[in-house]
């Protein structure tokens, strides 16, 4: 479910349900040309598919984080991971329990991204043989909501 077609009433309704949100990271830099930003942007809604159609009712997709610098420094208070990570936090202490990182394009670190529950990018997920990225990641998801602390 995307975030603008909740109203202000069904989120106070809704919100005990709606307890994980989703932040995708395009991995737009400004050396892409057009085309190749569509492109990016296209691959990260097949993979957001994976999570918003199967567990539509429990997951919110928030805007996207589209322009990323890879080669920031982890470690500064303004690096690009630090204030993505940021964001988790807020968007925990908004009411959401989970957050997740999803990229089709750029390999998030997981260690500078603390706050988040899940990070999702095709370099993180491993997918075997007999698996597709639509199953791994499904099952991902629910192994992250089972072995929950709350």
């Amino acid at each position: 479910m995307k975030f603008s077609e909740i109203s202000e009433a069904q989120w106070q309704q809704w919100k005990p349900y709606l307890d994980t949100c989703v932040i995708p990271v395009t991995g737009l830099t400004g050396a892409l040309a057009p085309f190749q930003a569509t492109a990016s942007l296209e691959q990260l809604r097949d993979w957001l598919e994976h999570v918003e159609i199967p567990f539509h009712g429990r997951i919110v997709t928030y805007p996207a984080y589209h322009f990323v610098d890879p080669s920031s420094d982890f470690q500064t208070v303004n690096g690009e991971w630090t204030k993505l990570d940021r964001l988790a936090l807020e968007l925990k202490a908004a009411g959401f329990r989970y957050v997740i990182a999803m990229s089709a394009q750029v390999e998030l670190p997981h260690q500078p991204l603390s706050n988040f529950d899940l990070v999702l990018t095709p370099f993180a997920i491993r997918i075997t043989e007999s698996e597709n990225s639509r199953q791994r990641i499904s099952e991902l998801v629910q192994t992250m909501w089972s072995s929950s602390q709350y």
